[in-house]
């Protein structure tokens, strides 16, 4: 499913977040948002989600699916410590009212894929942070939605893990083909997942720079175009900030 914003503006009192914003993300594409700390891109997450209405502009959807087509994951995973991993996975399903069985058999099947097999019964405090993680997200596609915004979902992890989850995630896109939303304060993060960029400005927000990258994954680091278009990416974060 395709997502369209178009001149997005949000204020809070004594607070402009966002100004004109419009970004859009092609059905099955993989979009990034970047920007100074601070600048309203979870904000931004949360207004495409629906979690935040706008004071002006407006969120369409285009293309066969549910009503409200997004699901949210925030940046924290948010487990509930006293449920194990299988019943924190169901936690959509069950309130959605859906079928508990038919919901449960396929967490189950997809355990392996997401590297959880084995750990059903585990409660959150006995995962490791990349474990953690992979059940939000597993929890997220377990609603059902054509469209993921993931605020900041590797934030808290350590460089190595991070890495490793960054290779995971692109794997489970290419498997599910869903629309993603990513929020990220990485440059180099957002090049090495994403086919489009969007760099917000300092509040109140509007897009500085929209960035298209036509390139072969796997990704590295040290690729020479990925090394330009980080600069490129560099520099403008820091002239906004002049």
């Amino acid at each position: 499913m395709e997502l369209c914003a178009q001149n997005i503006t949000l204020h809070f009192p004594e607070l402009q977040v966002l100004e004109d914003v419009s970004i859009g993300a092609q059905a099955g594409e993989f979009v990034s948002l970047i920007g100074p700390s601070g600048c309203g891109k979870s904000t931004l997450l949360e207004v495409l989600a629906g979690l935040l209405k706008p004071q002006k502009g407006s969120v369409e959807f285009i293309g066969e699916g549910p009503k409200k087509p997004v699901a949210y994951m925030p940046q924290r995973d948010l487990l509930f410590p006293w449920r194990t991993l299988l019943e924190n996975l169901l936690l959509g399903p069950e309130i959605m009212g859906e079928d508990l069985a038919a919901a449960q058999k396929e967490a189950t099947g997809l355990l392996p894929l997401f590297g959880l097999e084995g750990f059903e019964e585990s409660f959150p405090r006995e995962l490791s942070g990349g474990m953690r993680q992979r059940a939000a997200l597993l929890r997220t596609i377990l609603c059902h939605k054509p469209i993921l915004a993931l605020d900041e979902p590797f934030g808290a992890l350590d460089a190595i893990t991070r890495r490793e989850m960054q290779q995971w995630l692109l794997g489970v896109w290419e498997e599910f083909h869903h629309t993603i939303v990513f929020v990220t304060h990485d440059v180099e993060e957002a090049l090495i997942l994403s086919d489009r960029i969007y760099l917000l400005s300092p509040r109140p927000a509007h897009i500085s720079l929209e960035l298209e990258l036509d390139l072969p994954r796997p990704r590295v680091a040290t690729d020479p175009k990925l090394v330009a278009l980080k600069a490129k990416l560099l520099s403008h974060l820091e002239a906004n900030h002049e």
